[in-house]
C-alpha cells in the first residue's frame, strides 16, 4: 500500500537511488574519517592491513559499536533491543580480507564489527568502492592535514585521484565518472543553497563538461585543460555566499532537495536490512556520527523540523486521506485492520497541520470548556468521502438499491471512532440518492409507470436510511435532531401528487383544445369514401383512448403489497409439553373459574383505555382508499353528466344508475383496487400494528392470564380512528377487511400459535366467551356499519374450530384418522405404523385434517400427546422456559 505514497521533497532528475545511497556514504564516511570509534587504520589504508592480527583488549571494544546496554533513542520511542544487530557478529579483521591466507587467517581472533563496517554493511557499499573512498581520502588527507570536512569538495577529489585503472573496467568508471559529474550538477546548478544569477560563466562552463560526459569518458588527467576548467569551475560555484563576503564553508551538497534525499538515505541505514521495520540497537551510536555530516549538507535541527515536517506530513496525510476518504474500496476483502491503523496516523498528521484545530482546542481548555475530539470530525468526512464515492461507482455501473444497502453496511467499520457513524453514512446515502433523484424528476414531463416505480423505490429507501438515523441517534443528546436536519425529504407523495395534477391538468386542456379546434374548423366534410364521418370525431376519440388511463392510475394506487407479506409464517408443529402431577394437583385445587373471578375477560375499563396502534403506513393505505373513492364519486357524476346530456339530444336513451355505460372498465379497476388495498391495510393494521396485543400475546403463558380484553381495547381504538380517518364510503368494506383479518389471526392463535400456547379441552368455554366479544367489537362498530348477519357468516368457520377444542381427544383422534385414510386414493388399508403429517393449506376447517391435528397438538394431554409421537412422530417442545400450566 505503501507504494504510491508521494515523495514529499521532490525528484533529483538524472540520479537513481543507488547514486544517492553511494554518495551519501562517501560524505558520511569523509566526515568521520577521523573519529573516535571508526575504525582500525580508517586512514593508514594500505593493502597489507587486513593481513595484521588484531588481538582482544580494550582497544577492540572502544572501536566497536553496539556495546552499550540500551539505547537512548529506543528507550525514548519505545522500541525494544533486538540483541542481534549485525555488530554483535564476530568477524575477523575489517571486511572481508582480499587474499586470505587459510589456516592463519581461520585462527585469527574475532572481534565485533566497527562503526565503518557497520555502516559498510548496512549502506551496501562494496569492498572496492569502500577502498577506493580510502585511498582518495588518505591522499586528500596527507594533503591537508587538519581540513574540516565541510571545506573539501568530495566529488572532485574523486574525480581528481580516481582513475580508470582502479576499476575492473571501463564502462564501470564511466558510470563512476558520470554519478560524481550529476551529483555536482544537482548541488552547484540544479538545487544549489544559493541561487545562481542569470549569466553565470563557470556554471556555462560546468554544463559543457557535464554534458560531454554523458556519452562519454573525459579525459580528467592532472595535467588535462578539462580537468583545470572543471576545477576552476566547481570551486568558483562551490565558495560563493549570499552577500558575496569571503566564507570558510563550500556548498556544493546543502541545497534543497539534495541535502534531504542524502541525509535520508543515510538515516535509512539505522534500519537492519533483514527486516526494514526493526531498528538498529547501535542507533544511538550511527547517529551521532551522522551529525557529523551536518556542516556538509547545513542541516539544522528547528531549521529541518519547520521545513521539512510540514512536508512529509502533508505526504502522509494526502496519501491516508486518499485511502479512507474511499475505504469501500481501499479495504475490503478483510484488511478492515489496515484501516484500524491508518486511521491514528490520518488524524495525527492532519491536527499537526491544521494550527486552526490546534487553536481551537487550546481555547476550548482555556475557557474550561470540553475538548472537542477532533478524531470524530476527520471519521466523519471520512465516513462521507468514502459513501459519495462508493454511490458514485454504484451509480455509474447501475447496481441496484440491494449493493448500496450492502456499501452502507461497511461503515460500521468506523464505529468505534465515530458516535453516529451509521447514521452519518446513512444521510449521506440519502444526499447522494436524493441528488441523483431531483435531476431524473427534473428531466421527467408527465406521469408514467417509470416514474411511479422510481418514486416507490426512493420512498422505500429513505424509509429505511430514516429508521438507520432514528436507531444509531438514540442515545445522543440532542436526540440526533441536528443529524436528522440534513436529511431533506424526497416528498414522494408531494411529488406524485403534483405529477398527477399536471396529469389531470393536461388531458382537461387537451380536451378543451380538441373541442375548440372541433368548434372553429370543422367543416363537416367526410374524412374518406372510407372513413365518412368528421376528422373531429377521430381526434376526440384518440384522445378518450389515452384519457383511459384512469385504469392504469388505479393500478399505481393498488401497487402497496400483498397481504400475505404480513400474515407470520407458521411455526414447526411439536407435541405440547405434558403437564405433570404437580400441575394435576393445581387443577384440583384450582378449577376453572371462568365467567365468576375473570367476568371483566372481555370488558374494558376507562382508566386503562389504549391509544390507538395504527401505524403510519397503514393510515397511508386509507388515504388511498379515499383517493380511490374520490375517483369513484367523480366517475359516477361524470357518468350522469354524459347520461343526461345524451337524454337531452338524442331522446329517451335509458339511464344507467350505475356507471358502467360509460366508464364500465375503469370503476371495475377501482372497484378491484379497493378491494385489494382494504385488504392490505386490515392484515397489516392486525399483524402488524397490533401484533403486540394479539398474535403475540394473547393466551401465551397461562391463557386465563392472557385473555383477549388488551386485545379488543386496542382494536377498538383502531376502528375508531379508522373511521375519523376514511370517508363514509370506504368504511364498509375496510371495516368488513379488518373483522376478516381479526378472524383469520384469531384462528393463527389458537391453531399456529406455536409452543408457547396450550389448551386444555375445559378452556373452550372461555375461548367461547372471548370470541363472542370479538365479535361484539365488530357488531357495534361504525355506529352499525356491519350488520349481524354478515358479522356472524364471517365467524362460521371460527366458531366450529372452537367447537372442535371442546371435543374429547379420542373423537378428535378417531376424526383425524378417519380423515387421513379418506385422503388415501386407493382406499386401502393402511398399515402403517407411521404416518405423514397432512399437508398445511391454511384454510382452517373442520373437515381438514391438518386443523384437527394442530388442536391435538396444542391439547395437555397425555393421550393426544402419545398418539401424535407414534402416529407421526411429532416432537415435543422440551424448553426449560415452558410454563406449568395450573387451573
Amino acid at each position: 500500500m505503501a507504494a504510491d505514497l508521494e515523495w514529499p521533497f521532490g525528484e533529483l532528475h538524472g540520479l537513481e537511488a543507488d547514486d544517492i545511497r553511494e554518495t551519501a556514504y562517501e560524505i558520511f564516511f569523509m566526515a568521520c574519517r577521523s573519529s573516535p570509534g571508526w575504525g582500525r587504520g580508517a586512514l593508514k589504508f594500505h593493502p597489507a592491513m587486513w593481513n595484521e592480527p588484531e588481538p582482544e583488549s580494550t582497544s577492540s571494544r572502544t572501536n566497536g559499536v553496539g556495546m552499550a546496554p540500551s539505547s537512548r533513542i529506543k528507550r525514548a520511542l519505545g522500541l525494544k533491543m533486538l540483541n542481534r544487530s549485525p555488530s554483535k557478529k564476530m568477524t575477523s579483521g575489517a571486511g572481508s580480507p582480499p587474499n586470505p591466507q587459510g589456516a592463519a587467517a581461520a585462527a585469527r581472533p574475532k572481534r565485533p564489527l566497527t562503526s565503518a563496517e557497520l555502516m559498510r554493511q548496512q549502506m551496501r557499499v562494496t569492498e572496492q568502492s569502500d577502498n577506493q573512498l580510502r585511498k582518495t581520502l588518505t591522499r586528500t588527507h596527507v594533503g591537508h592535514i587538519g581540513r574540516r570536512a565541510d571545506t573539501i569538495i568530495l566529488p572532485l577529489e574523486l574525480l581528481r585521484h580516481l582513475k580508470p585503472s582502479d576499476f575492473s573496467d571501463s564502462k564501470g568508471f564511466h558510470a563512476w565518472q558520470k554519478r560524481q559529474l550529476k551529483i555536482l550538477e544537482a548541488g552547484l546548478l540544479l538545487h544549489p543553497s544559493i541561487p545562481l544569477g542569470k549569466s553565470n560563466v563557470f556554471a556555462d562552463r560546468l554544463r559543457e563538461i557535464i554534458q560531454a560526459g554523458e556519452t562519454k569518458i573525459i579525459d580528467l588527467g592532472k595535467n588535462s585543460d578539462t580537468m583545470r576548467s572543471l576545477s576552476n569551475s566547481v570551486v568558483s560555484l562551490s565558495w560563493r555566499s549570499a552577500n558575496g563576503a569571503p566564507t570558510d564553508v563550500c556548498h556544493w551538497a546543502d541545497g534543497f532537495p539534495l541535502n534531504i534525499h542524502l541525509y535520508v538515505s543515510l538515516l535509512k541505514s539505522i534500519f537492519d536490512i533483514r527486516d526494514e521495520t526493526l531498528v538498529l540497537d547501535e542507533v544511538d551510536e550511527l547517529f551521532e556520527l551522522m551529525k557529523k555530516t551536518w556542516s556538509i549538507l547545513e542541516i539544522r535541527p528547528r531549521c529541518l523540523f519547520i521545513k521539512v515536517l510540514p512536508l512529509v506530513l502533508t505526504s502522509i496525510r494526502g496519501w491516508s486521506e486518499k485511502r479512507l476518504g474511499n475505504y469501500h474500496d481501499y479495504f475490503e476483502d478483510g484488511r478492515t485492520n489496515l484501516m484500524e491503523n491508518l486511521l491514528p496516523l490520518a488524524v495525527t498528521a492532519a491536527n499537526i497541520l491544521g494550527d486552526d484545530l490546534i487553536l481551537a482546542r487550546v481555547t476550548e481548555q482555556a475557557n474550561g470548556d470540553a475538548v472537542t475530539d477532533t478524531t470524530v470530525d476527520h471519521v466523519d468526512g471520512y465516513i462521507r468521502s468514502s459513501v459519495k464515492n462508493a454511490f458514485a461507482k454504484i451509480a455509474g455501473s447501475g447496481c441496484q438499491e440491494r449493493e448500496m444497502d450492502t456499501r452502507q453496511d461497511e461503515s460500521e467499520r468506523l464505529i468505534r471512532h465515530h458516535p453516529v457513524a451509521t447514521a452519518v453514512a446513512s444521510v449521506t446515502l440519502h444526499s447522494c440518492y436524493g441528488l441523483i433523484l431531483k435531476h431524473h424528476l427534473a428531466s421527467a414531463s408527465a406521469l408514467d409507470n417509470e416514474i411511479v416505480k422510481v418514486l416507490e423505490s426512493a420512498g422505500k429507501l429513505e424509509k429505511v436510511l430514516a429508521q438507520m438515523v432514528v436507531e444509531d441517534t438514540i442515545e445522543c443528546d440532542d436526540g440526533g435532531k441536528m443529524i436528522v436536519r440534513e436529511m431533506i425529504p424526497y416528498k414522494v407523495e408531494s411529488t406524485l401528487s403534483r405529477f398527477q395534477q399536471q396529469w389531470i391538468d393536461q388531458r382537461l386542456k387537451k380536451g378543451k383544445d380538441c373541442l375548440q379546434r372541433a368548434t372553429e374548423s370543422e367543416t363537416w366534410n367526410p374524412k374518406s369514401k372510407a372513413n365518412p364521418h368528421a376528422e373531429s370525431a377521430e381526434d376526440l376519440i384518440k384522445f378518450a383512448k389515452e384519457t383511459r388511463d384512469f385504469q392504469d392510475y388505479s393500478a399505481f394506487v393498488a401497487s402497496c403489497g400483498s397481504k400475505k407479506s404480513y400474515i407470520p409464517a407458521l411455526p414447526p408443529l411439536m407435541r405440547c409439553r405434558r403437564e405433570s402431577k404437580f400441575a394435576k394437583l393445581c387443577r384440583k385445587v384450582t378449577p376453572c373459574k371462568v365467567g365468576i373471578e375473570d367476568s371483566r375477560g372481555c370488558q374494558m375499563s376507562e382508566s386503562d383505555r389504549p391509544h390507538p396502534s395504527t401505524s403510519r403506513g397503514t393510515q397511508r393505505l386509507y388515504i388511498r382508499l379515499n383517493t380511490l373513492h374520490y375517483l369513484l364519486e367523480h366517475l359516477h357524476s361524470l357518468d350522469e353528466m354524459l347520461s343526461l346530456s345524451g337524454h337531452k339530444h338524442f331522446g329517451n336513451k335509458k339511464h344507467h344508475n350505475d356507471c358502467t355505460s360509460y366508464f364500465q372498465n375503469a370503476c371495475s379497476a377501482i372497484r378491484e383496487a379497493c378491494q385489494h388495498v382494504s385488504e392490505v391495510a386490515a392484515y397489516r393494521l392486525t399483524f402488524v400494528d397490533s401484533s403486540h396485543v394479539f398474535y403475540n400475546s394473547l393466551y401465551v403463558g397461562e391463557a386465563t392470564s392472557a385473555r383477549i380484553r388488551p386485545t379488543l381495547q386496542t382494536l377498538k381504538q383502531n376502528l375508531s380512528l379508522l373511521c375519523a380517518i376514511l370517508i363514509d364510503q370506504a368504511q364498509p368494506l375496510a371495516i368488513r377487511e379488518v373483522m376478516k383479518a381479526s378472524f383469520e389471526a384469531y384462528l393463527m392463535v389458537l391453531l399456529a400459535g406455536g409452543n408457547s400456547r396450550i389448551f386444555y379441552r375445559s378452556d373452550h368455554r372461555m375461548i367461547e366467551e372471548d370470541f363472542e366479544c370479538l365479535k361484539q367489537a365488530f357488531s357495534i362498530s361504525g355506529e352499525g356499519l356491519m350488520s349481524e348477519d354478515v358479522v356472524e357468516k364471517e365467524a362460521e368457520t371460527v366458531e366450529k374450530v372452537v367447537a372442535l377444542m371442546s371435543q374429547a381427544t379420542d373423537k378428535l383422534i378417531q376424526d383425524v384418522t378417519v380423515m387421513i385414510h379418506k385422503m388415501d386414493k386407493n382406499g386401502a388399508k393402511d398399515t402403517r405404523k407411521t404416518r405423514s403429517v397432512p399437508p398445511t393449506t391454511e384454510q382452517w376447517s373442520v373437515s381438514d385434517p391438518n386443523t384437527t391435528l394442530r388442536v391435538l397438538c396444542h391439547r395437555n394431554d397425555h393421550v393426544a400427546n402419545r398418539f401424535l409421537k407414534r402416529t407421526f412422530q411429532i416432537g415435543r417442545d422440551d424448553s426449560k422456559g415452558a410454563k406449568i400450566l395450573c387451573y
